[in-house]
C-alpha cells in the first residue's frame, strides 16, 4: 500500500491543476485505493480533490489551506457527500474545514451513513446550527453506530446541548472515547474522591481531555496530589487534580524550581500549591516577571508574597502593574487618606476598585493617569476608534466599569460594527450606547433594534393602529388589544400575518375568541413552522387514539422543539406513521433534512 501511495503521489504531482491537496490528506484518501488502481484508466477517473472545487474555492485558497507538500490534479466529478452537506445548509468554509479534519468523509455513503446519522441528531432535538457545530468539532461521530446512547449519556451528565458542544470543541476525541473503558471509570473515580456532580460537570467543560486519560494515569495523579498535601475533602482538590493531570512531572518541578530561585523554600511552594494550584499553570517566564515586579517595583518583601501567594494568580499587565501605578500616583499626590495594603487593592473587583480609587482621577489634571489605566485593561479601545471624547469615555466607564475589561475583538468591535451596519452614525452610536450600555452585552442587537425601529422608527403610527384594527376586526375589544400589547408587544411586529394566524386558530384549530384573547402568546408563533405543524401532529395522534388524554393547544405550542419531539413526535416513529412524521419535519426544518425513504 505504501508503494501504491508513493507512486500515486508522484503521478499526480507531475500534472498541472487548479486544485491543491496536502500530502497528508492524499495519503489518507489513498487508503481507499487498491493495487489495481495503477492503470491509466483508473488514474484518469480518480476523484480526490474535486470536493474542494465544489466548495467554490480558488486554487490559491485551496493551496493555502493545505499544509505541507502540494499535490495537483484536476478532477472531473463531484462528491455526493460534499453536495449533501451543502444541501443541508453547510457553508463552503464549514465543508472545507470538515473534510480537512476527516478526508474520508469525501467518500462516505450518503444514503447508508450520512443521512441516518444526521437524522439521529435531528431526532435528538439538535438544531441545524448545533449539528454543524457538533459535527465540525467531532467529525468522528459520523462513523459511530451508537450515536444516540453516547449523546444521551453526555447530555444527562452535562445538562445541555450548549455545554456538550463546548466540551467537544475543546477536545475532539471526548465524544468518541470509550465510555466503558475510559469515561465512566474516570467519573466513578472522581465520585469516590468526594467530588460533586456539579463540579464534575464543570471539570468536563473546562478540561475535557482529563476524562480521556487512562484510569491508571488518573489514579497516579490523585496519589501525587495527596502527596503534595491536598486531601480529597479539601475544597481545592479538584483544581489541584486538574493542574497535576495537565502538567508533566518535569514541568511541575520546573515551576517549583522557578519559585525557589527567588528564595522560596520547598515547604513554602507546597503550601502555595495547596492554596492556589492554578499558579503552576503559568509559564516560568510569567511567574518570574510577576516575582520581579512585586519585589523590585512594588517593593514587596519575599515573606509578604509567600504569605499572599494569591498575588501570583493575577495578570501582571492587566491588574498588578496598572493598579499599583494608580495607587502609587494617588499616594504621591496625597489623594489617599492613608496608606493601602497591596493585597487589599488587588483583590477588589473592577467595579469596587473604580468606585474606591479610580474616580479620584476624574479631575481634568489627572486624566492622563486615568487614560493610562484604561489603556492597560483594554477598555479605551472600545471608543477611541469610534471618535468618543474623553468625557464620553469617562461617563460610560463610570456607568459600566466592567467594559474596561471587555474583550475588544470578540465583544466590543462586533457590537459596534453591528450598529454601524444598521445605519447608525458615529454620533448616534455614542448617544445610543451612552443611554443604554447594557446593549453591548447582547448578541441579538440587530433583531431588537429592527423591532423597535419598525415600531417607532419612521412616523408609522398608522401601521401601529392598523394592527389594532386587524385584531378588532376579529372581535377583539380595545381593552383586549391594549392588554395583549402590554403582555406581548412583539405581536405588533407581525402585523402582516396576524390575520392568517387568527383565521387558522379560529377556523382550523377551532379555538374560541375568548381563548385566544386570554392566551395572546399564540400570536407570537409562526403559522407555518409551529402552529399548523404541531396542531396537525396532535390532531393525527388524537384521531389515531395515540394520546392517553386530551391536550391543551397552548401547552403544546409552549413546548421547546426538543420537548415536543420527545413527548409527541416520537409516537410517529412507527413505519405506518412515517409520512406524518416527515410532513412535520419538512414544515419545521425544510425538506433537505428528511431522509429519503427507499
Amino acid at each position: 500500500m505504501f508503494l501504491v501511495q508513493k507512486r500515486l503521489f508522484c503521478l499526480l504531482s507531475c500534472n498541472k491543476s487548479n486544485i491543491h491537496l496536502s500530502s497528508y490528506q492524499l495519503c489518507s484518501l489513498c487508503s481507499f485505493s487498491t493495487a489495481s488502481e495503477h492503470s491509466s484508466n483508473h488514474r484518469s477517473n480518480f476523484t480526490l480533490v474535486d470536493p474542494l472545487e465544489s466548495c467554490a474555492l480558488s486554487s490559491k485558497e485551496a493551496a493555502k489551506r493545505a499544509n505541507g507538500r502540494i499535490c495537483e490534479k484536476k478532477l472531473s466529478s463531484s462528491s455526493p457527500s460534499i453536495e449533501f452537506f451543502k444541501q443541508s445548509g453547510w457553508s463552503d468554509a464549514q465543508v472545507m474545514k470538515l473534510t480537512q479534519r476527516k478526508p474520508k468523509l469525501i467518500f462516505a455513503n450518503v444514503e447508508t451513513a450520512l443521512k441516518p446519522r444526521m437524522r439521529s441528531f435531528q431526532d435528538m432535538g439538535f438544531s441545524d446550527t448545533e449539528i454543524v457545530q457538533l459535527v465540525s468539532s467531532c467529525p468522528g461521530l459520523l462513523y459511530l453506530r451508537d450515536i444516540q446512547p453516547r449523546i444521551n449519556f453526555w447530555r444527562s451528565l452535562l445538562g445541555s446541548n450548549e455545554r456538550l458542544i463546548k466540551a467537544s470543541r475543546r477536545n475532539m476525541f471526548l465524544l468518541t472515547s470509550s465510555l466503558t473503558q475510559k469515561i465512566e471509570p474516570n467519573i466513578s473515580l472522581l465520585r469516590e474522591c468526594g467530588i460533586s456532580e456539579q463540579r464534575i460537570t464543570q471539570m468536563l467543560v473546562a478540561i475535557p481531555s482529563f476524562f480521556c486519560r487512562t484510569n491508571k494515569y488518573i489514579n497516579e495523579s490523585i496519589k501525587h496530589v495527596e502527596e503534595l498535601g491536598v486531601s480529597r475533602d479539601c475544597k481545592m482538590f479538584p483544581r489541584a487534580l486538574l493542574t497535576v493531570v495537565s502538567l508533566s512531572r518535569s514541568r511541575f518541578d520546573a515551576t517549583t524550581a522557578s519559585l525557589m530561585s527567588f528564595g522560596w523554600s520547598q515547604p513554602d511552594s507546597i503550601a502555595a500549591f495547596r492554596r492556589h494550584p492554578v499558579i503552576w499553570n503559568y509559564s516560568k517566564k510569567n511567574l518570574s516577571d510577576k516575582m520581579t515586579f512585586l519585589m523590585e517595583e512594588a517593593g514587596c518583601e519575599l515573606t509578604y508574597i509567600i504569605c499572599r501567594s494569591v498575588l501570583l494568580t493575577y495578570s501582571l499587565e492587566k491588574r498588578l502593574r496598572p493598579r499599583y501605578e494608580v495607587i502609587n500616583f494617588l499616594d504621591q499626590n496625597k489623594l489617599l487618606d492613608k496608606g493601602r495594603n497591596l493585597l487589599s487593592v488587588m483583590v477588589l473587583s473592577e467595579e469596587k476598585f473604580r468606585n474606591k480609587f479610580l474616580f479620584l482621577l476624574s479631575k481634568e489634571k489627572f486624566i492622563a493617569q486615568y487614560d493610562s489605566y484604561v489603556d492597560a485593561v483594554q477598555g479605551k479601545h472600545l471608543v477611541v476608534e469610534s471618535g468618543w471624547s474623553d468625557a464620553q469615555v469617562m461617563k460610560l466607564m463610570q456607568r459600566e466599569p466592567r467594559f474596561l475589561r471587555a474583550n475588544v475583538e470578540t465583544i466590543l468591535k462586533p457590537r459596534m460594527r453591528s450598529l454601524q451596519d444598521m445605519g447608525f452614525s458615529d454620533t448616534e452610536i455614542v448617544q445610543l450606547v451612552s443611554s443604554c450600555p447594557n446593549m453591548l452585552d447582547l448578541r441579538d442587537i440587530q433583531p431588537r433594534i429592527n423591532f423597535w425601529r419598525s415600531l417607532l422608527g419612521s412616523n408609522e403610527r398608522s401601521k401601529f393602529d392598523a394592527t389594532f384594527a386587524t385584531l378588532m376586526s376579529f372581535g377583539w375589544s380595545q381593552t383586549d388589544t391594549l392588554a395583549a400589547f402590554r403582555r406581548h408587544p412583539f405581536i405588533w411586529n407581525y402585523a402582516k400575518n396576524l390575520s392568517d394566524k387568527m383565521t387558522f386558530l379560529m377556523k382550523e384549530a377551532g379555538c374560541e375568541l375568548t381563548y385566544i384573547i386570554g392566551h395572546p402568546v399564540l400570536l407570537t408563533y409562526s403559522v407555518e413552522k409551529r402552529l399548523r405543524p404541531r396542531y396537525e401532529v396532535m390532531n393525527f395522534l388524537d384521531q389515531n387514539k395515540l394520546l392517553d388524554k386530551g391536550y391543551n393547544l397552548l401547552s403544546v405550542m409552549l413546548l421547546s422543539e426538543e420537548k415536543f419531539r420527545n413527548k409527541f413526535l416520537f409516537l410517529l416513529c412507527k413505519e405506518k406513521f412515517i409520512a406524518q412524521y416527515d410532513s412535520y419535519v419538512v414544515a419545521v426544518q425544510g425538506k433537505h433534512n428528511v431522509v429519503v425513504e427507499n
